[in-house]
């Protein structure tokens, strides 16, 4: 199945590899991509719950090339996750 963004948050601001790090861990996101690497725009994910059928993941993404971008967006590919 095709995973559909449930949503998008979207935040202003340029982010140095300090601060990037300190995000990642508050979201407990797994590490990709480097910032000094213009064409890499996943810069973390976590797996929020898995079953046979459903998953749903949180990303972190680089929205534009020059860092001053960015969203968290929390995907699924099955039913609106509950709210809780």
């Amino acid at each position: 199945m095709t995973m559909v963004p449930i949503f998008d948050l979207h935040l202003e601001g340029q982010l140095d590899r300090r601060r990037l790090e300190w995000f990642r861990k508050l979201l407990n996101l797994t590490p990709h991509g480097r910032l000094t690497d213009t064409e890499d725009f996943e810069f973390g994910n976590r797996r929020l719950y898995r079953t046979a059928d459903e998953e749903a993941r949180l990303t972190l993404w680089r929205r534009d090339s020059n860092d001053f971008g960015w969203a968290v967006r929390l995907t699924s590919n099955g039913s609106r996750p509950d709210d809780a």
